[in-house]
């Protein structure tokens, strides 16, 4: 059973969650969105500060070499855990739980930007260190 098969279950529970738990929920909408989360983060980081542009694709080439072809295995796996859930789940909740990845998606990336105003370029050449370096947090497993 892929650990993702669970994620229907964990985003009804998000808002009685404990910490470690909402932390388990953000890493499960990551490992389902992992390329479009990099790609948005590095474009906020060029987008803000051009100079980081080259840093920026070399970071994530080096991640996409690394992970691509596990980042969409484990989309095509959400989106197949998800679709198998029809058969357990409503069509209603089925959109709660579309909707709720999709606003903690935009939750890591409102969180990065604030990051961003508050400490300047470097939460940018953290998550480009991050990108690049193979065995780090954002790696795909």
């Amino acid at each position: 059973m892929h650990i993702r098969s669970v994620l229907p279950a964990l985003l009804f529970l998000v808002p009685v969650a404990s910490m470690a738990s909402e932390a388990m929920i953000y890493g499960f909408v990551y490992q389902c969105e992992a390329d479009e989360i990099n790609r948005v983060m590095a474009e906020t980081c060029t987008r803000r500060f051009p100079g980081l542009s080259k840093e920026a694709d070399v970071a994530l080439a080096a991640w996409r070499d690394r992970n691509l072809a596990r980042a969409n295995a484990a989309k095509q796996a959400c989106s197949s855990d998800l679709s198998a859930a029809t058969e357990h789940v409503s069509a209603s909740d089925l959109e709660v739980i579309g909707r709720r990845m999709a606003d903690l998606k935009a939750e890591i990336f409102s969180n990065f930007e604030t990051e961003i105003r508050k400490r300047g370029m470097a939460p940018c050449h953290e998550a480009l260190k991050q990108l690049e370096t193979a065995g780090g947090p954002l790696e795909i497993r």
